[in-house]
Formats: C-alpha cells, structure tokens, sequence
C-alpha cells in the first residue's frame, strides 16, 4: 500500500505531483509532519523500556528542520472538546472531559483535587473519515503527569470552516469500556476506514497482555469497529489453577497494625502462613509481619480472573487485623506476578470485624460485625479496575 508523507515539495515539482497527492491523500490518509515536539513535562517519567504507541522523538529546531505542517500547527492552537476517556473513573477523573483551549499543542487539565495534569495533541494523518464536507484528522491525544501516567487516545476530529474543531470521538472503541494503547506507525485509512494495531489494556507500567489488528468506521455518531477480533484473548494465568495456600504473592499492605507501621511486601505463603518485613520509621528497625489465609473464593473482572482472599495479619507488637484482599496476576516492570488490593479492612466504615466473605463476578458480599450487629454488604469493582473496591450495597 502507498503512503504519502506530508513534507515540503520543491516548488518546480508541486505542479506536477498536485494530483497524485491529493488523490493518494483521499485513498490512503497523508501522514503528518508535526515538527518539533513541546518540551516533555517536568520531572521524572519512568516507565516501561518500550511503550506500543510510541512517541515522536524530542526535537531541536534548527535552521534546516522541516517545519511544521500548518495544519498541525492550527490543530494545536484550537479549543478540543475533549470527550469521556475509556478506562473506568481513574481514567475520567484524572483526564477530564470538557472544552480544553490549546497553545502550541499543550493545555492543562485541572483536577478536582486542585492538582493538574496536562494534555498533548498530535495530529497524525489527514483522511477522510465521513462523508461530509470538512478535511478530517486522526489526532494521539495523551494525558500527562510528571511521574508515570501517559495514557494516549486515538481520536478522530473534522475542521470546520470557520477553523473550529469537530471531535467525532475515539476510534479504538471497546464494548468493555477499557482503554487500549495502539501503534501509531501502523494507522492506515482508507474508505474512510481506520485499520490500526491495538494493544490491550492500557497499562502505566509493564507489558501489555495482547496485540491485534482491528479496524474502525465512523457511522455518523461515533467509531464502531468493523473488522478484526472484537474480544480480548482469555487470561491464560488461571488463578484457580493456582494453590494461593502455598505461592509467593505480593501483599499490598496499608494502615495501622499497633506501631503506625506499613505492612506488605513479598510473602511466601506455606499452608496458608507467610511473613514480610514491616518498616517501623519511628523505631528505624523492620520487623516481622505475620499473614494468614483463612478464606478463598474466586471472582472475575473483564475476563481476568481474580480471587478474593480473607487474611489475618498480625503486626510485630502482637496487633492484628482482618482483611478482604482481591488477588490477580498484574503486569509490572519487573514481569507478572501475583498481587493484591484491599477491598475491606477491620475499621473501614464501623466495621468491627470479618466474619466471611462470598466472590460472585465482579462483586464480593462480606458478612461484617459492627457495633449494631452483623450485617451483609457488597463491595465491586470500580468501573471495572481491579485494583480499586468500593461498597455498593
């Protein structure tokens, strides 16, 4: 397939290739040349050693670089209405929705926290996208802290004729809802039909767990995807092919067990008992924490699957404490391994103590004791993150 590759034509050659381009350009989408990128955010950005949709390199303007296309330079100055990320609250809350006003291709996404993360647009190929008067645009949009979060989005956006800009929404579309991280070098779009390599589902750090090729067609209102797999491939880590009784798994600790201590680490479990150290900062030592498994059941999020565990720890000065973890393999810079979340401690919301708990799905049912008595309450996923539990009932 031809590709066309948006760049300054010697003028005595611009009659003669007119046509051509503008022709390829309808068929195929012509590549934009964005020019110099703007200076990264500061601070430091770790990472994984290779991310799918990768970045264009920093550039130093000098008198021989290419400028950039005008069109991009346009893109980068306009107000975007930037629409609701796929991913889940985490994703919506630290990437807000809503009218942004760009300025050398950067604007500021202020967060209800007060705090700000930044967006960053480049425009990637000029295509035709509908069937309607206006030149279309496949843009990356990234969203962008100062540690490790850069998610991107592939989005499709129309300029009007008055210069404003029309977003038709993101192309990678999912019927789960989660966010895909894509290869911008293998955009191809013709027929008004984006054909891309996905990679799923984002991730800020780690390997992604699989690549496919899908192809997505603008229908008037939104991208629907038109060909290629429409599921992501069954996790193949089968954790309940696993004795969680005798494993390594690594305990995501939090709060207080008697010294204002952290508790968590890496736990060998043998028949259901483990340790980790514990870091005491007022005492400046590490001490032992104990860990029990007293209950598994099994649950699944968006084809992972996941185990809910009920675990007793006790603290180096003879405190414990009960809790409901949920466990899955995660992807991280160091490989995959076994993790945990908190889903509910003893002393979260009056909660005086954990009788049992029950995994059904997305959601686990926790018979808790408080001080009116014993009660049952339910606790999901939020939005389908397998790392944050709220109470639902």
């Amino acid at each position: 397939m031809l590709e066309y590759v948006w760049r300054r034509a010697h003028p005595q050659r611009i009659v003669m290739a007119f046509c051509a381009v503008v022709a390829a350009a309808v068929a195929f989408g012509v590549h934009l040349q964005p020019g110099p990128r703007p200076a990264p955010v500061a601070g430091p950005t770790p990472g994984p050693a290779a991310r799918p949709s990768r970045a264009p390199a920093t550039a130093t303007p000098s008198p021989s670089a290419t400028p950039a296309d005008p069109r991009v330079v346009a893109l980068g100055n306009a107000t975007i209405d930037i629409p609701v990320w796929p991913g889940g609250r985490r994703m919506s809350t630290a990437c807000p929705a809503g009218p942004h006003a760009f300025a050398g291709r950067a604007a500021t996404a202020g967060l209800v926290d007060g705090t700000q993360n930044t967006y960053h647009v480049t425009p990637l190929v000029a295509a035709a996208l509908d069937a309607t008067p206006g030149e279309g645009y496949l843009v990356s949009l990234s969203c962008d802290n100062d540690v490790s979060f850069h998610p991107q989005l592939l989005l499709g956006v129309k300029t009007r004729p008055d210069g404003t800009v029309q977003v038709l929404g993101p192309v990678i579309t999912t019927g789960s809802g989660e966010l895909y991280d894509y290869d911008r070098d293998s955009l191809r779009v013709a027929d008004r039909t984006v054909r891309v390599q996905v990679y799923g589902p984002h991730r800020s750090n780690g390997a992604p767990a699989f690549q496919q090729q899908r192809s997505y067609r603008y229908d008037g209102t939104a991208f629907r995807q038109v060909d290629g797999p429409t599921t992501s491939p069954a996790d193949e880590r089968a954790i309940r092919d696993v004795d969680l009784r005798n494993t390594e798994i690594y305990v995501a600790g939090r709060g207080d067990c008697g010294a204002r201590c952290d508790y968590g680490g890496m736990v060998t479990f043998v028949d259901g008992k483990g340790t980790a150290l514990t870091g005491i900062p007022q005492a400046d030592a590490e001490q032992q924490a104990t860990f029990t498994i007293d209950q598994v059941t099994y649950g699944r999020v968006r084809q992972r699957g996941l185990a809910f565990l009920t675990v007793t720890v006790r603290g180096p000065g003879g405190h414990t404490r009960r809790a409901v973890l949920v466990a899955a393999y995660r992807d991280e810079s160091g490989g995959v391994r076994l993790t945990t979340a908190s889903v509910l401690e003893e002393g979260d919301d009056g909660v005086t103590g954990i009788v049992s708990q029950h995994g059904d799905g997305d959601h686990a049912t926790v018979t808790v004791t408080t001080a009116s008595g014993q009660q049952a309450r339910e606790y999901r996923s939020d939005d389908g993150d397998l790392w944050s539990w709220r109470r639902s009932g």
